[in-house]
């Protein structure tokens, strides 16, 4: 059996990422959320993430900052990258970044205040190509916050699953008695349905989208 040894990481647990099956994440502590950081008054420790590879390989992107959030990454197998949010309530904004694996590179792509991601909740960063995007579930609502806004009502159950270019896909789970589900997909520009399919989207660990229809 093989093994491989890190002296020094007995705090920290790698899990998957979305799309690869050469990269994890450990993020610490993993028990706070974004929406909780205030609560601790501005002594929040701060988040410390850190990118394994399967090989072995362990990248830190951001030096750990006290009262800084960062939330789980997310990968990009046609740009080779991580999308990255990150919430610095000392100075009160919401930073995107994008990290380049090959050119270990860190690159800001935007900054925006507070007030824009609202209450947290559901903020994160969707793909192909990266977006800054806010669910609200409850609502049934999808909100696009960066680099373009806007905001879809979807139907009862229907769920964002990924960006395409100029148009997203949703999930939608119904009931009626039996449980089935259907692959939604929608235009950017005014959020109208193309097409509707019976059946399951996943993404598979290398990045590919599966349909399963009928």
């Amino acid at each position: 059996m093989n093994y491989k040894l890190f002296k020094g990481y007995e705090n920290y647990y790698p899990e998957k990422i979305d799309g690869t099956a050469e990269w994890f994440y450990s993020k610490t502590p993993s028990w706070v959320d974004a929406d909780e950081v205030d609560e601790y008054n501005g002594n929040f420790s701060g988040t410390q993430l850190l990118l394994f590879n399967i090989d072995g390989t362990i990248i830190e992107p951001f030096t750990l900052t006290k009262n800084v959030y960062i939330e789980i990454p997310i990968y990009s197998g046609e740009r080779n990258s991580f999308g990255l949010l990150r919430y610095d309530f000392n100075i009160r904004v919401i930073q995107m970044y994008e990290y380049f694996i090959k050119e270990k590179e860190l690159d800001l792509i935007t900054e925006l205040p507070f007030e824009e991601g609202g209450d947290f909740v559901n903020l994160r960063i969707e793909k192909e190509p990266f977006m800054l995007v806010k669910s609200n579930v409850h609502d049934d609502e999808v909100k696009f916050v960066y680099p373009v806004k806007k905001a879809f009502k979807l139907e009862n159950n229907e769920t964002l699953f990924c960006i395409d270019g100029d148009t997203f896909i949703t999930s939608k789970w119904i009931e009626d008695p039996d449980y089935r589900e259907e692959i939604i997909t929608r235009k950017m520009s005014d959020g109208s349905i193309i097409q509707r399919e019976k059946g399951y989207i996943v993404e598979m660990p290398n990045g590919y989208i599966w349909k399963m229809t009928d």
